[in-house]
């Protein structure tokens, strides 16, 4: 019984030693995978660890190793809120047939990379698994439809801060209904990074600069850039508790708004990043659009996903403008092996 508490606690002292090791090797040289490309703070934070196999895994037997593994999954995913932007009335106030295409595509993303979460970590904004309609949150205000983008991102952030104070969780993923996450992805690329300091991370930077052809939205966009639509973006724990400034909600959703004269809710919300001084960093990873409709383009589109996956790709944004066809493109996605 002696020996095997010793032979455990050896274990646990290999691990915290190489666990250090790693972060002296992490700290010392600049990521391959994260790139800034505009900070507000002179400590951007931009290193992120290196794509190395957990330290406690390289000092553990395969067995225990595994379990290590899996409880680190678990324990990373579930401080994650995923903000799903969705739905659209049509002009008669009822939903039409390409809303319901959208809402199917809801539900499809929680049964396939969402399945192992719960519903209180999606954050639901527009169509009729709003998180208003569900008894989530307080009914949504905003104009269901694409003239209401603005108002609805800012009351996905506003829904999201209040959420992470109850769920203690860790990061924001702000996304859309068309888009299928490889969440073991998103752990390597915030390995290293401390949800605490104010922060965003993007897969899609540079839009809205005015002198490149962009739209106007704020002057700090006009000028830096912005987050590029279709990308999704990551907000840290420390940077939602900046986003309402002690502000009410409706305060803080009048001030989003009224924060760039676009209707871009990836500008907007670009605009109140430099507002508030949150630093935006630019994660380089391949981001794969796929668009087919037919299983044979499909099978072929999808052809390279384990190659894909391989560099760490965090997810498939589907662009097919046959919404219809996109939830069983998605179940064929997760499908896939290793997935």
């Amino acid at each position: 019984m002696f020996a095997k508490v010793a032979l455990f606690v050896s274990l646990l002292a290999s691990s915290g030693a190489l666990q250090m090791n790693t972060r002296k090797r992490a700290s010392a040289k600049a990521s391959t995978h994260v790139t800034t490309v505009r900070s507000l703070q002179q400590d951007s934070g931009s290193a992120i660890a290196s794509g190395d196999r957990p330290p406690s895994v390289l000092a553990t037997g395969p067995h225990l190793a595994q379990e290590l593994v899996i409880h680190d999954f678990q324990q990373f995913t579930s401080g994650m809120l995923f903000g799903i932007k969705t739905g659209n009335k049509s002009f008669s106030g009822g939903y039409s047939e390409r809303s319901l295409a959208l809402q199917e595509m809801v539900k499809t993303q929680q049964a396939t990379w969402g399945r192992n979460m719960t519903r209180e970590q999606f954050i639901i904004v527009g169509g009729i698994h709003d998180d208003g309609n569900e008894g989530l949150s307080s009914p949504l205000i905003c104009e269901d439809a694409i003239s209401g983008l603005n108002c609805k991102e800012a009351v996905l952030i506003d829904r999201a801060i209040d959420r992470a104070i109850t769920r203690k969780s860790d990061w924001l993923v702000v996304t859309e209904d068309d888009h299928y996450f490889f969440l073991k992805s998103f752990q390597h690329h915030l390995a290293g990074q401390d949800p605490e300091k104010p922060q965003v991370f993007t897969f899609g930077f540079g839009c809205g600069q005015t002198a490149k052809g962009g739209s106007p939205s704020c002057p700090a966009v006009n000028e830096g850039g912005g987050i590029c639509a279709g990308g999704s973006y990551i907000i840290s724990r420390g940077a939602l508790q900046l986003m309402r400034a002690g502000k009410s909600s409706e305060d803080f959703i009048h001030e989003f708004e009224n924060s760039s004269i676009n209707g871009q809710s990836d500008l907007t919300v670009s605009c109140m990043f430099y507002k508030r001084k949150i630093p935006m960093t630019l994660i380089e990873s391949r981001i794969k659009e796929v668009g087919a409709t037919t299983p044979e383009e499909q099978d072929k589109e999808i052809s390279t996903l384990a190659q894909d996956m391989a560099n760490f790709m965090p997810t498939v944004h589907f662009t097919s403008s046959n919404k219809s066809s996109i939830p069983s493109y998605m179940r064929k996605v997760a499908s896939q092996p290793l997935f």
